[in-house]
């Protein structure tokens, strides 16, 4: 299992992909290469919206990321810490799958202890029974991004 992750998630305002592509390939690519303990890079594009997807795995956690996004491009990102990865059975690289479906959300600090309980004994063994459904990581963010925990499926 992974340490850490960064995520990067770009829009284009004015609907202009190929902006958003020379942007992502010219600039954030090279910039996301340099990244010391960096284990694995991928692109996601929204098949319905002119957004992209980016996301670095990596083995400590990058700090002082600066990403000026072009005119037309709103951009944001985060780093978080990895807290649990399940591997559906008898899969070699889960990493591969096509799909990619990420959720971010907020879990009270009073419920943490019996929401990772029912995440790991319920929830996960229940996508499971949809055999492409080929890893769920989880991961902790900082509290200064107002949520707790980024969901990334590999399906």
């Amino acid at each position: 299992m992974l340490p850490g992750v960064w995520l990067g998630v770009a829009k284009s305002s004015s609907n202009s992909m190929p902006a958003l592509a020379k942007w992502r390939d010219e600039v954030v690519a090279p910039t996301v290469a340099k990244f010391s303990e960096l284990e694995r890079f991928g692109c996601y594009t929204a098949f319905n919206l002119p957004q992209t997807l980016l996301l670095a795995d990596v083995r400590s956690r990058p700090r002082g990321v600066n990403l000026r996004a072009p005119d037309g491009v709103d951009f944001a990102s985060l780093s978080a810490t990895a807290c649990s990865e399940v591997r559906q059975p008898g899969l070699d690289d889960p990493t591969s799958a096509p799909l990619l479906y990420t959720v971010i959300f907020k879990v009270a600090d009073d419920w943490q202890a019996e929401f990772d309980e029912w995440y790991d004994v319920e929830h996960i063994p229940m996508i499971f029974e949809c055999k492409d459904w080929s890893l769920p990581r989880r991961y902790r963010l900082d509290r200064e991004s107002g949520y707790t925990h980024l969901a990334i499926h590999y399906i």
